[in-house]
């Protein structure tokens, strides 16, 4: 068996008799948001603009999936809707206000689940909704608790991925200029990866630096006087007494 990043593997069949292991690459939102890259990097990001969560470095299937975060509670945003591009074709998946159902697209015409066309077929399963491409073995999957899964083969993928999800088979806090950050700057470099929403008018560019300016600590001095102080004013009372 392969080692593969973040451990995901399965078994596929090459032939009518033989099959091999191949590593995919998965990438998880949850939560308000909870980011997993696909090298297992874990990072939070809470902003409600449109962002790139995975696009090709050179183009070869022209697969791309758009990621669309809303303030849903105070100071935290969630997976409200995604873009999946393949091909020439369009798919989304929106999450309803009541959070109950997703409203399903195809090339911009709304589509009954399950529904199946040019290579694409999307699958629901309670309040969960896949969108399968089997000619490059990957699914992106969306419930209605704004849950997002991305599963792509390294087969198809490997090295040549960029976005908030990072690279597939490589690093995870990648800027769209290409430069490799620390593991622990996936929160910072997020913020390149913007998509232009024409519903989103105020959202723009931010390059955000990985280094943070910390509060300075209050000198203890200043406790020390403010103790003093009230001693002072205690025993100055007594001694009046």
């Amino acid at each position: 068996m392969p080692i593969c990043p973040n451990g995901k593997m399965r078994s596929v069949t090459t032939d009518e008799c033989c099959q091999t292991w191949e590593c995919d690459c998965r990438c998880e939102l949850y939560g308000d948001p909870h980011y997993i890259s696909f090298d297992g990097t874990t990072f939070d990001f809470l902003e409600n603009c449109t962002y790139v969560l995975v696009q090709e470095r050179k183009p070869r299937h022209n697969f791309s999936v758009i990621v669309d975060n809303y303030l849903c509670i105070e100071e935290g945003s969630c997976v409200r809707g995604i873009i999946v591009k393949y091909g020439k074709n369009n798919v989304t998946l929106s999450i309803v206000p009541s959070g109950d159902r997703i409203v399903t697209t195809f090339n911009q015409q709304i589509v009954p689940q399950p529904y199946e066309d040019q290579g694409i077929q999307i699958t629901t399963n309670k309040r969960k909704v896949s969108v399968h491409i089997s000619a490059i073995r990957s699914y992106v999957s969306l419930t209605t608790h704004s849950s997002l899964v991305i599963n792509l083969p390294t087969s198809h993928f490997g090295e040549n991925t960029q976005g908030q999800c990072g690279v597939c088979g490589g690093h995870a806090c990648v800027r769209s200029n290409g430069t490799v950050e620390p593991d622990d700057c996936c929160e910072q470099t997020a913020y390149d990866w913007i998509y232009n929403d024409p519903q989103k008018p105020y959202c723009a560019v931010k390059h955000v630096s990985c280094t943070t300016i910390s509060t300075p600590t209050p000198p203890m001095c200043a406790v020390h006087i403010c103790v003093t102080f009230s001693i002072m004013k205690t025993l100055k009372s007594a001694i009046k007494r």
